[in-house]
């Protein structure tokens, strides 16, 4: 999979950047599909999982302080 860069981007908001990653890999499920494409959803899954526990990882950060 090659669009993980986009939720390790360094410039612009990276809060928009993570959005735009969590997007991608939710439409990229739509392609690669466990049955078509094990290897390639398998990496999407954990890719969107590492995104959503980054986008949780902010929110606390900001509410905590």
């Amino acid at each position: 999979m090659r669009i993980s860069y986009y939720s390790d981007r360094i410039l612009a908001d990276k809060a928009q950047n993570l959005e735009s990653a969590i997007t991608s890999y939710s439409a990229a499920l739509s392609v690669y599909t466990k049955d078509a494409f094990p290897q390639d959803w398998a990496t999407t899954q954990n890719n969107l999982a590492r995104a959503y526990v980054k986008r949780i990882h902010g929110y606390l950060l900001r509410k905590n302080h």
